[in-house]
């Protein structure tokens, strides 16, 4: 068993390097969406936030590549934490993001520095502003919470798990919780959100998810309206000191309860909930997602305006960031290349896995989503496709059909190039593995010489991987067992056009 799939089936240790070249470090802590740990990346000195992804089923997995294209396109903003790149361990996807020194708004709850009030209000803006700054694209994160807003060391605050929440709600299912009162409700693992943040229209999508659905009974269109209910019981969890005590829907009658009788935490302090602010929160919670505004902006906008009476008369002190709109963005088409190789469309993959599982390949278009923004997207997005094909052709050689075990090869071969291009140097291994097992197979026990060029090649890609790792002794001994094979395809079968190709792997 490979190093990467000893490490994608039981906990990190400290000090453990995993993807060749982040060592563990610390682990940080563990949620819904996964494990997250400190990895230093021992290449260039930086450390990430390196979080596991719990992915169990193929459902999920093709989300997590569609939401990740979404989240590497992302620009840009000083409010919403980048997504820098992503790694294949095993079968494991590892998430890789800044790290945040100062923790999450969870943390904090209750804790002496929220019992100032600029600390409070300067939090809640720099939250809505995040959000707002994902709205204005288009998205909706789904899943708003204090542990979902990160803090570096200097109090700046960032939105966090963008994209996370689908990814879970595709791989999930349906759950009873029972509540210290008896009282029982129905989980949050259908759509991924939190019970305590979660807004009427996300309660009643969890509850419909467990009818069979007709078409008399559609589901309700979740908005930006969703993040506004949210947003505003994280606020409300400050002045409360700790995670609100009823289920999100019930936002308004905790308001009403803390206003009237503010508590003292068991930190021993109080911070009143100001009339004014509590006006704001109150329009958060409107049952009717429209009534609650029509952006965060203006809910921080307020919280602005009303800093100075609040604080001592002191201005918000920070400058208010740009945000940019979707039709603001422009689509680039990407060449599909790395280095001096380039792959084919995916799309030409998935008419082959189609046809040979005899479906219908108006199903293909219907897979193709909008064209990325950026590069590393739109190699997001075409591995997703890659893999859709990858799973159809596997099942089909399982169960017997050989004539498709050299496309299935081929595919790996494609596969390897974009994690090449997205620097995943363990999904790119991952799949020249497949690919040389394969074509070592049909060259070998069936004679199928002319593949033996394929598998050459497959081999010296291997150890070029291996090389630019670091890994000199494992790459030395492909780049000889590509000599071996270069060697009789020029001298003995005189394919003179490898030529070029049996010095280049001699250089090693």
């Amino acid at each position: 068993m490979s190093d990467d799939k000893k490490n994608a089936s039981v906990n990190w240790k400290v000090g453990e390097i995993v993807s060749g070249n982040f060592r563990i470090e610390k682990k940080l802590g563990r949620g819904g969406a996964g494990t997250v740990y400190l990895v230093l990346d021992q290449h260039n000195g930086l450390r990430y936030a390196a979080k596991r992804t719990h992915i169990e089923t193929e459902e999920a997995r093709a989300a997590f590549l569609r939401e990740m294209k979404v989240w590497l396109d992302l620009p840009q903003h000083p409010h919403v934490l980048p997504l820098r790149f992503f790694r294949t361990i095993g079968e494991e996807h590892v998430i890789f993001t800044d790290y945040m020194e100062g923790g999450s708004l969870q943390k904090l709850l209750g804790a002496q520095r929220l019992s100032r009030m600029e600390t409070v209000l300067d939090l809640a803006i720099q939250y809505a502003w995040g959000l707002h700054a994902l709205h204005e694209l288009g998205q909706v994160h789904q899943d708003v919470k204090p542990g979902n807003a990160l803090l570096d060391g200097k109090g700046v605050l960032k939105v966090a798990d963008f994209g996370l929440m689908r990814v879970r709600r595709a791989g999930s299912t349906s759950k009873v919780v029972v509540h210290g009162d008896g009282k029982k409700t129905h989980g949050a693992t259908y759509a991924g959100h939190t019970d305590a943040y979660c807004s009427p229209e996300q309660w009643r999508e969890c509850a419909r998810s467990l009818l069979p659905m007709s078409p008399d009974r559609p589901g309700e269109r979740i908005t930006r309206h969703t993040d506004t209910w949210s947003w505003g019981l994280s606020v409300l969890a400050m002045f409360y000191g700790e995670d609100p005590p009823y289920n999100g829907p019930e936002a308004l009658e905790v308001l009403e309860a803390l206003q009237a009788n503010p508590i003292q935490n068991a930190f021993g302090w109080i911070l009143e909930l100001p009339n004014a602010v509590a006006d704001i929160l109150r329009r958060c919670f409107q049952e009717k997602p429209t009534d609650r505004g029509p952006s965060l902006l203006e809910a921080a906008d307020a919280l602005v305006d009303l800093y100075p009476s609040l604080c001592g008369g002191q201005p918000y002190p920070r400058e208010k960031p740009t945000f940019t709109k979707a039709s603001e963005r422009l689509q680039h088409d990407h060449d599909r290349r790395v280095g001096n190789v380039q792959w084919h469309d995916p799309f030409d993959w998935l008419k082959i896995a189609f046809l040979a599982d005899v479906r219908d390949l108006g199903e293909v278009d219907r897979l193709i989503t909008t064209k990325a923004i950026s590069r590393k997207g739109q190699a997001t997005a075409d591995l997703a496709l890659y893999n859709e094909a990858y799973r159809i052709l596997d099942r089909l050689v399982q169960s017997g059909r050989s004539e498709l075990i050299e496309p299935l090869a081929d595919l790996c071969i494609q596969k390897s190039l974009v994690y090449a291009y997205l620097e995943d140097s363990s999904g790119c291994l991952r799949m020249y593995d497949r690919a040389i097992t394969i074509y070592k197979r049909l060259v070998e026990q069936e004679g199928r010489r002319e593949l033996e060029n394929d598998l050459a090649m497959a081999l010296m890609n291997k150890a070029n991987t291996l090389q630019q790792m670091g890994q000199l002794t494992e790459a030395v001994a492909l780049y000889d067992q590509a000599i071996v094979l270069y060697k009789r395809l020029v001298e003995q079968e005189g394919q003179r056009e490898l030529e070029n190709d049996l010095a280049m792997a001699l250089m090693y």
